[in-house]
């Protein structure tokens, strides 16, 4: 949990903030750059929310930050979404792409995806990329979406686009990979954590 006393002095004056727990992943700031953008070896708030659309998002970025590193008011956390993960981000024929937030910490805050896709027969045929914090919310989301065909483990995190495709994401060869210090050197283990199946 975010300390108001660990602040970093690069945040704007306001009730969200980055503290030093920060590891410099970007999944806020990929997922809300309105508000969180880097620092160099971290993150940090460049501008406040304003009105309840920006107050969502910027309460989504610190829902899925990995090590809990975004903090903000306990009158603002009460309104954080329930339902905000996964984020529908893209909607196409072969099927309808999720950010599925909950970053981990295990993978180094990495970008969870799912795209939602059926078989000819109407059956599930779902493709999962990485995997999110493997907790309640999403392990139900994830059960009613119905079963995985494939699942991809990859290096570095993926942004959504074209690239982001069901034929793509399945043959996707996995590399699970490590940090050992901030800003050094990488080197490979395996796995990360272990892979849900969706069902």
């Amino acid at each position: 949990m975010a300390r108001e006393q660990q602040r970093l002095a690069a945040n704007v004056a306001g009730p969200f903030y980055v503290d030093r727990s920060c590891i410099d992943c970007g999944t806020c700031w990929q997922f809300d750059p309105a508000h969180f953008a880097p620092t160099g070896d971290s993150s940090h708030v460049h501008r406040q929310p304003q009105g309840d659309a920006e107050t969502r998002q910027a309460l989504l970025a610190l829902q899925a930050c990995p090590v809990a590193a975004i903090g903000t008011s306990r009158e603002l956390l009460a309104h954080t979404p329930a339902d905000g993960f996964p984020a529908l981000v893209d909607s196409r024929p072969e099927g309808d792409v999720y950010y599925c937030g909950w970053a981990s910490r295990k993978s180094f805050g990495a970008s969870s995806w799912l795209i939602v896709r059926r078989r000819a027969d109407g059956s599930a045929d779902n493709v999962l990329i990485d995997s999110p914090r493997w907790r309640g919310r999403s392990r139900r989301w994830a059960a009613s979406s119905g079963s995985c065909s494939a699942t991809a483990t990859m290096w570095p995190t993926m942004p959504p686009g074209p690239a982001t495709s069901a034929a793509s994401a399945g043959s996707m060869r996995p590399m699970p990979m490590r940090r050992r210090r901030r800003n050094t050197s990488w080197r490979a283990r395996g796995p990360w954590h272990s892979m849900p199946t969706c069902s």
